[in-house]
C-alpha cells in the first residue's frame, strides 16, 4: 500500500472512527475502490485504529486519568477495610469500614474492567468466525452496516432511566463488553455497539456520552495485543514515515470530529446514524457489484 493511499484511509478512519458508523467499514469500501483491499492487513487496520484511540485518549484525557487514579483510592479503601476487619474481627460492630466504590470514577473503572473481560472472548470468537469464512470483505461490510443500523435503531428507542455511575451493575459491564467484542468486523461500529449497550442498560444520554468512548478503548488495545500474540502484525508495505504521519492525521481528524459531535451524541441522533448505516450498506453492495 502506497503512503499516500494510507494517509487517505487514515483521514477517513479518523473522521468515521469516532462516529457510530464504523470507520473500518468505510476504510474497506474506500480500499476496494482504490484497489488496495488486498493490502488491508490486520496490521494496517490496527494501526489505523491506534489513531482513533489516540484521539479518544487526548479528548477524554482528564476523565481517563481520574479513572485510572481511582484505582489508588480503591486499593487504599480495601487496605483500610482489611485492617479494620483484622482489628475488629471479634467485635465487628466497632469496625469503621469505608465504602470502596465511593465516587463516579471508581465505578467507571470497575465498569471498564468488567467490559474488558467480556470483550476479549467475544472478539476472539468473532475473529475466528471471520477468518474461517470465505466471503467478500464488502459483503461482510454490507452485513455489518445493516446490523449496526438495526442495533442503533432498536436501542435508541429504549427509555432512558436517567441512570448515573452510582447505578452501574455487574450485568451492565457484561452486556457492553459482549457488544464491544463484535465491533472488530467491518461495518460493525464498535462505538455504536458500545453506545447501544449503554442505551439497553438504561443509561442516560449524558452518562452514555461520557462513557462510550472510554469503553471502546479496551477493544482497540485488545485487538493490538491479540494480533501481536497471533503473529499477524506484519509489514503491509507502507513506509514507516507515512505510517506515523497517518496515525497523526487519523488522531487529528478524530479529535476535531469528536469536538464537533460530542454534544449531539444521544438517542435521537443515533436514529440518524442508523439511517446513515443503511446508506453505507447500500454503497458497499453497489461497490461489490461494480468492482
Amino acid at each position: 500500500m502506497s503512503g499516500v493511499i494510507f494517509l487517505v484511509l487514515a483521514a477517513v478512519q479518523g473522521v468515521a472512527g469516532v462516529l457510530p458508523i464504523s470507520g473500518f467499514g468505510h476504510v474497506v469500501i474506500l480500499a476496494v475502490i482504490l484497489g488496495v483491499s488486498g493490502s488491508l492487513s490486520p496490521a494496517a487496520v490496527v494501526i489505523l485504529h491506534l489513531g482513533t484511540a489516540a484521539a479518544v485518549v487526548y479528548q477524554f484525557r482528564r476523565d481517563i486519568l481520574k479513572t485510572l487514579y481511582s484505582a489508588v483510592g480503591i486499593a487504599q479503601d480495601l487496605a483500610h477495610n482489611l485492617k479494620q476487619w483484622i482489628i475488629h474481627r471479634r467485635d465487628p460492630e466497632n469496625a469503621d469500614y469505608t465504602r470502596v466504590l465511593a465516587d463516579n470514577y471508581s465505578r467507571l473503572l470497575v465498569l471498564t474492567l468488567i467490559t474488558t473481560v467480556f470483550t476479549a472472548p467475544a472478539a476472539i470468537l468473532t475473529d475466528r468466525i471471520s477468518a474461517a469464512g470465505n466471503y467478500s470483505v464488502l459483503l461482510a461490510a454490507f452485513a455489518g452496516f445493516l446490523v449496526t443500523a438495526l442495533v442503533l435503531s432498536v436501542s435508541s428507542r429504549t427509555l432512558a432511566d436517567k441512570r448515573s455511575p452510582k447505578d452501574v451493575y455487574f450485568r451492565d459491564g457484561i452486556l457492553i463488553g459482549i457488544f464491544a467484542g463484535f465491533g472488530i468486523l467491518p461495518g460493525l461500529s464498535c462505538l455504536a455497539l458500545v453506545q447501544a449497550g449503554t442505551f439497553l442498560c438504561g443509561f442516560s444520554d449524558k452518562f452514555s456520552r461520557r462513557t462510550v468512548y472510554i469503553l471502546m478503548l479496551p477493544a482497540i488495545f485488545g485487538s493490538l495485543v491479540y494480533y501481536g500474540i497471533t503473529g499477524r502484525l506484519v509489514s503491509f508495505g507502507t513506509p514507516a514515515g507515512f505510517i506515523v504521519l497517518g496515525v497523526v492525521i487519523c488522531a487529528f481528524a478524530g479529535i476535531v470530529t469528536c469536538k464537533l459531535v460530542f454534544p449531539q451524541m444521544g438517542r435521537e441522533n443515533s436514529r440518524r446514524a442508523a439511517w446513515y448505516a443503511v446508506g453505507a450498506a447500500a454503497a458497499s453492495l453497489i461497490v461489490y457489484f461494480v468492482k
